[in-house]
């Protein structure tokens, strides 16, 4: 859990509150990073996310990729400890879990308004 306040929600009542921010990150993220969001559902290992995410250069994915979503407190690792271990893992915050919910209801109202 991200201790510090950071810019993607403001937290009230222990409940993530999007804000225009998180609005803004939901419109700024690339297509790989909408990827990686997604597929950040469970833990997952770098080379599981470059493969969602279509990318094969570790370190061009790393930098561009999935250390932003970091810092933006979309997603977290799972041993921040030790940022290099073997078995270090990303999933979501509880910012990136409303963001990716945002996102899916975003695209179902974009769905039924095409629709009708």
């Amino acid at each position: 859990m991200v201790t510090q306040r950071n810019m993607v929600t403001d937290h009230v009542g222990g409940v993530p509150k999007l804000n225009m921010v998180t609005d803004h990150v939901i419109r700024k993220l690339t297509a790989q990073q909408q990827r990686i969001v997604a597929a950040c559902d469970v833990p997952r290992s770098v080379p599981e996310l470059m493969e969602s995410a279509g990318v094969k250069h570790r370190t061009h994915f790393r930098r561009t990729h999935l250390l932003p979503l970091v810092r933006a407190g979309i997603v977290t690792m799972t041993n921040p400890e030790k940022p290099r271990a073997v078995n270090q893992r990303y999933i979501l915050t509880d910012a990136g879990v409303a963001l990716r919910a945002t996102r899916i209801s975003k695209k179902k109202e974009d769905e039924r308004g095409g629709a009708g």
